[in-house]
């Protein structure tokens, strides 16, 4: 890997991508329609864990990301806040 700051940027851009396909991708297989916040939030806490651990190069500020853009499309799924 390049170690110019423009490639790392684009790598983590396209990791970021990869692992928010992914994360909605879950979502949508899940059975959270109509789940209980509590089962919700241990459902995208566990989905994140799993893509931190699939791609271990994404930073802290991407995986908050990620986990409020599995928040705001869990709340579409269920129309129940998490």
């Amino acid at each position: 890997m390049s170690s110019h700051p423009e490639s790392r940027r684009l790598t983590q851009e396209r990791l970021y991508e990869e692992a928010c396909d992914e994360l909605l991708s879950r979502l949508l297989r899940s059975d959270l329609d109509g789940a209980d916040p509590e089962r919700t939030r241990q459902y995208l806490a566990d989905a994140v864990a799993y893509l931190a651990a699939r791609y271990p190069a994404l930073s802290e500020n991407s995986l908050q990301r990620l986990h409020a853009l599995g928040e705001h499309f869990a709340r579409q799924l269920t129309g129940i806040p998490v």
